[in-house]
């Protein structure tokens, strides 16, 4: 067995600053999706999605 390289290290580039617009943007775009997502999800599965 050979190892190669020595000191394994992680490295992240900075592409660019996240303000809290963008934050409060980003979580409300995941949330829609997410409640849609399960919105389908339960009509599918419902047994009479639209009563009468």
């Amino acid at each position: 067995m050979t190892i190669v390289g020595v000191d394994l290290m992680q490295v992240e580039r900075v592409t660019g600053r996240l303000t809290w617009p963008k934050v409060l943007g980003g979580g409300m775009l995941t949330g829609a999706w997410l409640g849609l997502f399960i919105g389908l999800v339960l009509g599918f599965f419902s047994p009479n999605p639209w009563p009468r």
